[in-house]
């Protein structure tokens, strides 16, 4: 199904309905999201109005494990697995109809089909329904990548891959379920090839690379979405192209190169990169410049010959506006940074090895890779990084200030420094949390702000 609602002005009037309010089951679409129902099930999609939407929704049968997959622009963005006794049945079978007198709706394609379609039919759908012949092209050359048996094609890839070659015969999730505490005795090693077919200059190889869990809350996602953390000191980053071996790897031209990484499955959001594209929008806008970054930004002069004309005690906005007039631009960073990567994996127990596909995933700087964000405690020795750790806490919500026994553990951990922080650093914390909290407008006194 492929439509357009517009000029909105309820966002809950329906637009397409195909829903037997008998027996609550079939498909409502509204303005900015779509309700499908079976006996036992709810599943909710929102979409962008005034947007054109492409929209696929296909129910396997028990026999392709019970799945329902909805997919928006050609990708599953909502799944959900009913049990055998559940129904899809209208007990009083309707039809579809189209329209609201609070929107326009402008339709261009339905399809009804009385069989279920794979991933590579809803594909070609999508590719041959595209709305021209340049975008069905287009769409066709970014997903030409399978041979006929259905198998991924690595020279057909326009995306970063990497192959992990490693012992997976005693993991149930292909990798250890424990973190890389000591980095010269991590869980497991692997030799690794990283390849950007569209910069070749970036493509390496490395050998004895350590691997291990990041995080915690990925191990209850198990083989879905395990998160790596990748230690490349061994080896290194070993160019074919050029023949040089690095001791660090900048993920894009804009960062600074290091030598550990977090390979980061995000599952939580169906595009896959929702934290990574926000944290990179954080560090594109976010006004402030750290001393850190400042003192980069002079360095970048210095190196250049440029000698400012503010002076940075008095006129600390006017230097940064100026450093920035003459195109000094910052690789130290206020938050990560990630790029999308398809992890493939191929187990070395195994006699006969076939490549398996991991993960789509992103491969970011870790948070221990303090180069990256210029933290260093000799130079800047109040500097701090603090990790919320649950939406669930008042501290972290800002409702409560209240540090007393301290109650600040239950909802900040310290990441830099990860340990020696300090009663100064808790102060500072404290003195924080305490301003926003005194900002709660539901308790509002009138008073002046501290």
């Amino acid at each position: 199904m492929i439509f357009k609602c517009r000029n909105s002005i309820n966002y809950d009037t329906e637009i397409i309905n195909c829903f037997d309010e008998s027996s609550n089951v079939g498909l409502r679409l509204f303005a900015n999201r779509g309700v499908f129902n079976s006996r036992d099930i709810e599943m909710e999609v929102p979409y962008k109005e005034d947007s054109y939407i492409e929209m696929d929704l296909v129910v396997y049968p028990s026999t392709q494990k019970s799945l329902i997959l909805w997919y928006l622009q050609g990708i599953p963005c909502s799944a959900a697995i009913y049990e055998n006794d559940d129904l899809f049945i209208q007990t009083n079978p309707v039809s579809i109809t189209l329209g609201s007198s609070e929107c326009d709706l402008d339709v261009y394609l339905i399809k009804t089909y009385n069989k279920v379609l794979d991933q590579y039919e809803v594909l070609n759908n999508f590719i041959l329904d595209a709305p021209t012949s340049d975008e069905i092209i287009a769409r066709y050359q970014r997903n030409n990548i399978y041979d006929a048996y259905h198998n991924i094609v690595l020279d057909k890839l326009q995306s970063k891959y990497m192959i992990i070659n490693s012992d997976s015969s005693q993991y149930p999730f292909i990798f250890p379920t424990s973190k890389i505490k000591d980095r010269n005795n991590p869980p497991v090693r692997g030799d690794v090839t990283y390849v950007d077919p569209n910069n070749n200059r970036k493509s390496f190889t490395s050998k004895n690379v350590g691997i291990g869990m990041q995080g915690t809350s990925s191990a209850g996602y198990g083989r879905a979405a395990l998160n790596l953390n990748m230690d490349f000191q061994v080896d290194g980053f070993n160019h074919a192209d050029t023949g040089a071996k690095e001791a660090t790897f900048a993920i894009s031209d804009k960062s600074l190169g290091v030598d550990y990484f977090c390979m980061k499955v995000d599952v939580a959001s169906s595009e896959g990169a929702n934290n990574v594209l926000l944290t990179d929008e954080y560090n594109i806008y976010d006004p402030y410049i750290s001393d850190p970054q400042l003192d980069e930004l002079l360095e970048m002069a210095a190196a250049k010959g440029y000698e400012p004309k503010a002076d940075r005690t008095t006129q600390r906005d006017e230097l940064i506006t100026e450093l920035h007039n003459q195109g000094f631009t910052n690789k130290i960073r206020g938050t990560i940074e990630g790029q999308p990567i398809i992890i493939f994996h191929r187990n070395t127990a195994d006699p006969n090895p076939e490549l398996t596909f991991y993960a789509k995933a992103n491969m970011n700087n870790d948070k221990t890779n303090y180069n990256v964000f210029g933290q260093d405690r000799s130079k800047y020795p109040e500097q701090c990084c603090v990790e919320f750790l649950t939406n669930e806490s008042a501290l972290c919500s800002f409702k409560s200030a209240d540090f007393s026994n301290d109650a600040w553990e239950e909802g900040f951990e310290f990441r830099f420094p990860k340990k020696g922080y300090t009663q100064t650093d808790i102060d500072n914390l404290h003195r924080v949390v305490a301003w926003v909290n005194s900002t709660d407008t539901a308790a509002a006194t009138g008073n002046t702000l501290p």
